[in-house]
């Protein structure tokens, strides 16, 4: 049987299932190269077709991840959707009326109906269009985001928390999930939870861009440990007894008015500190009520919310914690997948990979480096001549096999740089125009992995995304401090024989040569780009940041000037 998953909504995507198994998965960005892309995923559909060799017509079902998210005005006027999502403000009373609007849509029950058929109208008259005339199905969002984390949970029984800042009404539920009995929801809150906006409206405060830019929040708050601004952040989220305090849509917000005109005067840094301490305190006696109130000993995780690599890693130290699972593709993007697990009510199995995007063939990658003029020579041991740039000092922008599904570079689409230099959030942020104070990630070792970093048995699986961040020990520290945030954490990607065996290859080779466990691994991309999709979107990027070199499946190439094999 084959199930065409999609999403339409914030990144949209689509996935592809045969006879149950997961077998290519992609978001429109990446393919119209347009970052968080909104709408009918047209591109990502052909490609996971494509992919798999799957005809438009041998589609047997497709099933959506959401049901009134976006809602009918968005799906009816595609083109709205996009430039509404782009400049719509967290303060505006426009988003209030919105979330007020799915909540009640929710809550009544027609109106949810009656927009589930007209959404399902409107999707199948798409579908058509490229030849898929299946029935359709719509799953409620946070249902798919929960059966995302639970499907792919590497354990048989477990807590299971959604939160976003909204899905068809809802912000946030709880759930046990059990290899036997399956996924049952305990409990629910609407979009007026205090979580909804809480730090999508602190990003837009500190002058980022909301629902994109929360990460740079999340890195600026480890440049600080003075938290002057917890009493403004402890007045608009509160948890009591296993829930979060209610917004009042009615009273629209502003930057110029309290709470947040108390935080007035100080610097983004305190702001940032203050509010994700004071979430990670409130979030982990929630998570902790709940683990209790179930006898639960395991996590799993998904929604945007938990994108914020801090907090996962608080929740992870929990002592009641013995594991923490984070869906690789937490946020919106990712619900093609978790709608078709929740429509098969599927039971959990360790996920092995997310290498579920297009790869592309020798005679492609040839035929792209021949038309750009860049110099280039094929190796047999490409994985040995990439190791010896790195132990080099070289930087090296990376392009192999099947594109990564989710939000991180994983070794197949990523810039890779040796980690020993401190200053290489500096000058390589400055080459890739990235925002300075952003800190980058390390690839290392399985094997070594302990060496490096404290509690990450409780990570294991998670780890191998790059979903938590983990603290450093002292030897890490010393001998790579160049992939190491300031407040001496790092977001580490293990990296394991199996998951990836080229780029395994790659890490063991350059450990011969310098002693060292593992690099820097950044997403191969141009600032405010998607990561690079195609080899012609590969040479783009590598000639635009003036990069040493690029290993483009078993090729080597080099600038025309400057570099030279």
């Amino acid at each position: 049987m084959n199930i065409l998953g999609i999403a339409d909504s914030q990144d949209a995507g689509a996935a592809l299932f045969v006879d149950g198994e997961l077998q290519a998965a992609v978001n429109e960005e990446r393919l119209n190269r347009h970052k968080l892309w909104g709408g009918f995923p047209r591109l990502s559909i052909l490609q996971v077709l494509d992919t798999v060799g799957v005809a438009p017509s041998d589609i047997d079902l497709v099933v959506v991840g959401s049901r009134i998210t976006p809602n009918i005005l968005a799906r009816m006027f595609r083109d709205i959707h996009q430039p509404l999502r782009r400049n719509s403000g967290q303060f505006g009373y426009l988003l209030n009326a919105f979330i007020t609007y799915q909540v009640a849509a929710r809550g009544l029950g027609l109106p949810l109906q009656m927009e589930t058929l007209a959404a399902g109208a409107i999707l199948r008259r798409e579908l058509a269009k490229l030849g898929i005339r299946s029935r359709v199905v719509m799953t409620d969002h946070h249902r798919a985001h929960a059966y995302a984390a639970w499907a792919t949970a590497p354990f048989d029984t477990g807590l299971v928390i959604t939160v976003d800042g909204l899905g068809d009404g809802l912000g946030l539920s709880v759930g046990v999930g059990d290899a036997q009995k399956g996924l049952r929801v305990l409990h629910r809150e609407s979009g007026f939870s205090a979580l909804t906006l809480y730090y999508s409206r602190l990003t837009e405060f500190l002058g980022f861009r909301p629902i994109r830019d929360e990460g740079k929040v999340n890195a600026l708050a480890g440049y600080t440990d003075k938290t002057p601004a917890i009493h403004v952040a402890q007045r608009i989220l509160r948890h009591e007894n296993g829930r979060f305090n209610i917004q009042n849509h009615l009273l629209p917000a502003s930057m110029e008015r309290p709470p947040y005109s108390e935080l007035k005067g100080l610097s983004p840094q305190e702001v940032a500190a203050s509010f994700q301490a004071h979430l990670e305190h409130e979030f982990t006696d929630f998570v902790q009520y709940w683990l209790r109130r179930t006898d639960m000993r395991n996590v799993a995780v998904a929604g945007g919310f938990f994108a914020n690599v801090k907090l996962n890693q608080r929740i992870a130290q929990m002592p009641r914690v013995q594991k923490l699972w984070v869906f690789p593709h937490m946020g919106d993007g990712g619900l093609a997948v978790g709608g078709v697990y929740a429509f098969l009510h599927a039971r959990p199995r360790v996920l092995q990979h997310v290498y579920l995007g297009p790869g592309y063939g020798e005679t492609q990658m040839r035929a792209a480096l021949e038309a750009s003029g860049l110099h280039y020579k094929r190796y047999k041991a490409i994985h040995k001549r990439i190791a010896q740039a790195l132990a080099r000092g070289k930087t090296v922008a990376r392009f192999n096999g099947a594109m990564e599904y989710g939000p991180r570079a994983l070794g197949n689409r990523s810039i890779l740089v040796r980690a020993d230099d401190p200053d290489t959030r500096l000058w390589l942020n400055e080459r890739l125009g990235r925002t300075v104070f952003m800190p980058f990630a390390p690839a290392v070792l399985d094997e070594r992995f302990d060496e490096c970093f404290v509690g990450g048995h409780k990570v294991a699986d998670a780890s191998r995304f790059m979903t938590v961040s983990l603290d450093c020990t002292p030897y890490y520290a010393d001998t790579m401090p160049g992939a190491m945030h300031v407040d001496r954490t790092a977001r580490p990607q293990r990296v394991t024989r199996d998951g990836n065996p080229d780029f395994y290859a790659i890490l063991k080779a350059y450990e011969g040569l310098t002693g060292r466990p593992g690099v820097v691994n950044t997403s191969f991309n141009m600032h405010e780009e998607p990561i690079t999709a195609t080899p012609e979107d590969a040479i783009r990027a590598f000639s635009r940041a003036g990069l040493d070199y690029l290993a483009m499946g078993p090729f080597l190439a080099w600038q025309t000037q400057g570099t030279r094999k």
